[in-house]
């Protein structure tokens, strides 16, 4: 048997001839043809199969081969087969059955980590379906994993792949009950824990990530991996994870980490972007900061790494400085803040996001004085709608710029940098917007640059509708959900785009009827328009975020201060008006998920209208 691509094409032509795949191992030598078919795909430019895999639908069956697998393996016998390699010969249709299944997953293996359009053809058919279906057969799994523990990698490493794009179905992962299913490979199979860890982080809600305690031996683990990746000089070519990374043409020698438990090597860009997605969380980033030496191999990583290295450390460093605690330990390191002020202009960079990461640290330095100045500033001249996005939505924001334009609105939106790169220029949009269409999805939620928009509009007071772009989205927790609880949504996944594009002008209309009231949130103006407190030099309104934590801290509020951080005292008159006009929305915020109890939230209640009440009189 010849190793080529022309015949791995024709057995694949021969395989799906099958109506079922059960019906291939029924067929004599069909089960040899799977067998020689993954043995070719092993041996050959799998990007080449790809091609004409994609080309003539041929991803499509091995789905479907998975899915013809999926409902049988319960019923299978695993403990009778006395062989423990796939190599074998089957004796008979179940053992064809159990080492079929391991050989599709092969394929799967293979093929997942080069295609988009493949993850999105498992996803959307089912295949993931079936996949955790299969893992959640504990039996089975248990069996399996005495038989042949390599078939349960096979299945986990598919479960990994896939959930690199779970950002966009995040309603099916959670329809599928994935986290659940998951967090089980976790505890129970050392082999697979740290790909189990890496999908997890993948799939989980901000909710999730607080709350799981996975996430406690993920951040042990990840910062581990760090540590050691910093301080081993040993590197080595992964051009899978760099292939995954924005598709650069650049191709770096990137630190890695070698798992003997499973023999199998981590990408470090893989480690930090877990440990990021993890750090997004309010609660994990400060666990996160806290763990010894991980800090020194951050800054050791953008001090003496490649340019991919320095990207993904001075990101996860970026996105802890949202911790007002944490910035302020971060800020005292004047060597990292020089060194990034200095890369920040080098010409020799490569790998051009590194440029961004590095304007969006040091604009955390400069924001406080920013934030103080707009606020004693009249309200610019210059208005304009600002449509703050993540790329995933970019097609529909687009949509909604014309539309809003052939009305005669002036639009600010980012397109291809036409309005230069900057965090500058972002500012200015800010500060300029009459109102800022925050269009929301997981995307959003997960990007340092949407982060810095949004929190930045917070902090400015500025009118906010939240533009629902991902199905199932309303509910968003963490810092995101904070900003957007309160404010009227305009969910363009419920409604037809005409309608939503009309919802969204009434809210638009709404709030330029009220865009020359005070400061306070536009949602809530027409009910406490009579109640704004007047700013003096002594208000608790002109408090900056240090003294709006010296306040909760005396008041013995430290969990509460957790949740909600970043607060200044304009943030804290809005929490103080929002107990005030919108007690059931004040109320459910606090204590979701039991993260206020009663006790906690009458003592706070009664310290905010103590501070404003006084105050006002």
């Amino acid at each position: 048997m010849e190793l080529t691509l022309e015949n791995a094409v024709n057995m694949t032509i021969y395989c799906r001839s099958f109506e079922n795949v059960n019906f291939l191992l029924e067929a004599q030598n069909g089960y040899i043809y799977l067998y020689n078919l993954v043995v070719i795909v092993e041996n050959i430019n799998e990007k080449e199969y790809l091609k004409i895999c994609e080309a003539n639908s041929y991803l499509d069956y091995f789905c479907q081969a998975l899915k013809d697998l999926a409902p049988i393996v319960s019923f299978l016998d695993i403990k009778n087969p006395k062989h423990i390699h796939f190599y074998s010969t089957p004796k008979d249709l179940n053992e064809k059955q159990i080492y079929s299944l391991h050989l599709i997953l092969k394929i799967i293996n293979r093929l997942l980590p080069i295609s988009h359009n493949f993850r999105s053809i498992l996803t959307e058919q089912d295949g993931l379906g079936s996949l955790l279906n299969i893992l959640n057969q504990q039996n089975f799994i248990q069996d399996l994993h005495d038989f042949n523990p390599n078939i349960l990698m096979s299945l986990i490493f598919d479960i990994n792949w896939l959930s690199r794009s779970a950002d966009i179905y995040k309603n099916t992962w959670y329809d599928l009950k994935a986290v659940d299913i998951i967090s089980n490979y976790i505890k129970k199979y050392d082999h697979v824990k740290l790909f189990a860890l890496m999908a997890l982080s993948n799939i989980a809600s901000d909710k999730d990530i607080e709350n799981i305690s996975e996430f406690d031996m993920a951040i042990d683990l990840l910062t581990e991996m760090t540590i050691k990746c910093a301080n081993d000089c040993d590197r080595m070519t992964t051009q899978e994870y760099l292939d995954e990374l924005d598709n650069t043409i650049y191709y770096y020698e990137i630190k890695s980490f070698l798992d003997q438990k499973i023999n199998a090597t981590i990408s470090l860009t893989g480690i930090l972007l877990i440990l990021y997605k993890i750090s997004i969380n309010n609660k994990r980033k400060i666990e996160i900061f806290k763990k010894p030496g991980l800090m020194d191999s951050l800054y050791k990583l953008i001090y003496e790494g490649n340019d991919f290295e320095k990207q993904n450390s001075l990101e996860l460093v970026t996105q802890l400085c949202f911790d007002t605690t944490i910035f302020e330990e971060i800020r005292k390191n004047t060597q990292l803040f020089e060194f990034v002020s200095n890369l920040s202009k080098a010409e020799n960079i490569k790998f051009k996001k590194l440029y961004r990461t590095c304007e969006q640290f040091l604009w955390k330095f400069k924001q406080d004085a920013k934030v103080e100045s707009q606020l004693e500033q009249s309200q610019s001249l210059s208005r304009h709608v600002m449509i703050s996005y993540n790329s995933a939505s970019r097609d529909l924001c687009l949509k909604i710029k014309k539309y809003l334009e052939n009305i005669n609105y002036k639009v600010w939106i980012d397109i291809d940098e036409i309005h230069g790169s900057s965090l500058d220029s972002m500012a200015k949009a800010v500060e300029d917007a009459q109102v800022i269409l925050m269009c929301v999805t997981e995307k959003y939620r997960q990007s340092l640059n949407c982060q810095s928009e949004a929190q930045y509009a917070f902090r400015l007071n500025k009118p906010i509708i939240p533009c629902i772009m991902q199905k199932g989205y309303g509910s968003v927790t963490g810092w995101l959900g904070f900003i957007i609880g309160d404010k009227i949504f305009v969910d363009f996944t419920k409604y037809e785009l005409d309608e939503s594009l009309n919802k969204l002008l009434d809210q638009i209309s709404r709030l330029d009827k009220n865009s020359k009231k005070d400061s306070i949130p536009l949602t809530l103006a027409s009910k406490v328009a009579e109640s704004s407190v007047k700013i003096t030099e002594d208000s608790v309104l002109n408090w900056d975020e240090i003294k709006v934590e010296k306040w909760f801290v005396d008041n013995s509020f430290n969990d509460i201060l957790n949740k909600l951080k970043p607060l200044n005292g304009k943030n804290l008159h809005q929490l103080y008006q929002l107990q005030l006009y919108t007690p059931e929305f004040f109320y459910k915020s606090l204590t979701v998920n039991e993260m206020v109890n009663v006790r906690q939230l009458v003592l706070f209640i009664t310290a905010l209208k103590d501070l404003f009440e006084m105050k006002e009189k």
